[in-house]
C-alpha cells in the first residue's frame, strides 16, 4: 500500500514525538510514584515524632503538676495530718484530715488520673485515694520499682510501667484490665510519676501518680485529631502493652479494635532492635503506611509499642493529582503536534499536488498550464524549472507546426 507524504509526516511525528512524549510519561509517573512512597515515609515519621511528643507532654505534665502538690503537701504538712501526728500543732497546721483527703481526690480528678497515692518519710503509703483503707505498703520493695527508684534517689523519676496484678487491686482499678467484648489483659500500662517530697536533702515523704493507658482514648484520638483534622479517617493510632492493642483510634463493629495482637514480624523486630519499625502493610484490606514506635521503661526493656497508621490513599491523593496534570500536558502536547503536522504537511504536500496536476496536464498536450508556485524554497526552484520547460515544450511544439 502506498502512502502519500502527508501520512508519512504524520507518522514520522507521531514516532518521533508521540512515543518519547509517552516514554517520558512513564518514566515521570515512576519517580513522581516513588517519590510519593519517600514522602509517605518521611511525614509518617514527623506524624511519629508529633505523637511521640504529645505522649511525652502527658508525663510531662504529670510531672509538673505533682511536683506542685508536693511543695504544698511539704508546705502544709498534710503527711503529718494523715498520720495523726498534727493533733498538738492545730496553729501551724490549718487542715483536718478530711480536707487533706479533699485536696487530694480533687487533684487527681483534676489532672485525670487513675492513682495517686502518698508515701512517708519510711516509704510506706499513707494515703490511697481511690482505696484510704489499704495502706501501709513499702514503696521500696513496689514492682516495678519507679517508687523505689525515686525514694532512694531523692529525685523524680517518671515513665511508662506495666503495673503489678496486686498494685491494680489495691488501688480498685481491675475494670482496665477488661478490653470488651470478651478480651481481658493481666496487667495495665500506665504512665507512672514519682515524686519525692524533699526538704534540705532530707526526704519527708513522696508522691505516686499515674494515669493507666488500657482504653483511654485521650492520647490517640487527641494526636489523630490534631494530625489528620478534616481528613480523620485516613489515620490511626494505637498502643499496644506488650504485643496486645489496649487503646486505639480506630473504631469499628466490635469497637475500639482493642485486644487485637501486633504482627509477630514487627513486634519480634521491635524487641530485637528496639528501634521504631517503619513500612507498608494491610489491615482489614485497607493498605497503610506504619510507624511502630517502642514504648520502654525505666529500665530500657519494651513494656509496649505506639503505632500510627496512615492510609496510602491519603498520601497517594498528591500523586493522583500530579498523575493527571501530567496526562493532560501529555495529551494536549501530542494533540498539538498531530495538528501541527496535520497542517505542516497539509501546507507542504498542496504544491507538490499543484506540480503534479500540471505535469498530468503537460504530459497530455496542454501546454497553456501556467506553473506558478511561491513557497520561497526548492519547489518554487522546482516549479521555475518547470514552467521552463513547459514553455520551450510549448515554443517547440509551434515551430513544428509552422513547417
Amino acid at each position: 500500500m502506498k502512502l502519500s507524504i502527508r501520512k508519512k509526516l504524520l507518522g514520522l511525528t507521531f514516532f518521533a514525538t508521540v512515543v518519547p512524549l509517552l516514554v517520558v510519561a512513564g518514566v515521570i509517573g515512576f519517580v513522581v510514584a516513588k517519590k510519593t512512597y519517600e514522602d509517605s515515609i518521611n511525614r509518617i515519621t514527623t506524624y511519629s515524632n508529633i505523637a511521640n511528643k504529645v505522649y511525652k507532654y502527658r508525663m510531662e505534665e504529670i510531672k509538673k503538676n505533682l511536683e506542685e502538690l508536693g511543695v504544698l503537701t511539704l508546705q502544709f504538712k498534710y503527711i503529718d495530718v494523715l498520720k495523726g501526728n498534727a493533733q498538738n500543732q492545730a496553729q501551724n497546721v490549718p487542715f483536718t484530715t478530711k480536707e487533706v483527703e479533699n485536696v487530694f481526690s480533687i487533684f487527681k480528678t483534676k489532672n485525670n488520673l487513675d492513682f495517686l497515692d502518698l508515701v512517708d518519710g519510711s516509704g510506706k503509703i499513707i494515703y490511697r485515694v481511690n482505696n484510704p483503707s489499704k495502706s501501709g505498703e513499702s514503696i521500696v520493695s513496689m514492682e516495678p520499682s519507679i517508687g523505689g527508684k525515686a525514694f532512694s534517689s531523692k529525685k523524680v523519676i517518671y515513665g511508662t510501667i506495666k503495673l503489678a496484678r496486686d498494685f491494680i487491686s489495691f488501688e480498685k482499678l481491675d475494670d482496665f484490665l477488661n478490653l470488651g467484648f470478651g478480651k481481658t489483659v493481666d496487667s495495665a500500662l500506665c504512665i507512672e510519676v514519682a515524686v519525692p517530697i524533699v526538704y534540705k536533702n532530707k526526704i519527708y515523704g513522696m508522691l505516686l501518680g499515674g494515669d493507666i493507658l488500657n482504653k483511654d482514648t485521650s492520647l490517640v484520638d487527641g494526636f489523630k485529631d490534631m494530625v489528620f483534622k478534616k481528613d480523620f479517617k485516613s489515620g490511626a493510632a494505637t498502643i499496644y502493652m506488650d504485643d496486645i492493642s489496649i487503646a486505639s483510634s480506630r473504631a469499628g463493629k466490635l469497637g475500639r479494635a482493642l485486644g487485637v495482637k501486633l504482627p509477630s514480624k514487627i513486634y519480634s523486630a521491635l524487641k530485637e532492635t528496639g528501634e521504631p519499625f517503619i513500612g507498608p502493610e494491610t489491615i482489614n484490606g485497607v493498605d497503610f503506611i506504619s510507624e511502630y514506635i517502642p514504648i520502654k521503661d525505666s529500665d530500657n526493656r519494651m513494656v509496649g509499642v505506639y503505632a500510627v497508621n496512615v492510609e496510602q490513599g491519603w498520601f497517594k491523593k498528591m500523586e493522583v493529582y500530579l498523575r493527571n496534570v501530567i496526562l493532560i500536558v501529555i495529551g494536549l502536547a501530542i494533540l498539538f503536534a498531530l495538528i501541527l503536522t496535520f497542517f505542516l504537511a497539509t501546507k507542504f504536500t498542496k504544491p507538490i499536488e499543484e506540480l503534479r496536476d500540471a505535469a498530468n496536464k503537460i504530459s497530455l498536450g496542454d501546454m497553456d498550464v501556467k506553473i506558478s508556485i511561491k513557497t520561497g524554497d526548492e519547489l518554487e526552484s522546482l516549479s521555475n524549472s518547470l514552467e521552463r520547460m513547459r514553455l520551450s515544450l510549448k515554443a517547440a511544439i509551434e515551430r513544428l507546426r509552422k513547417r
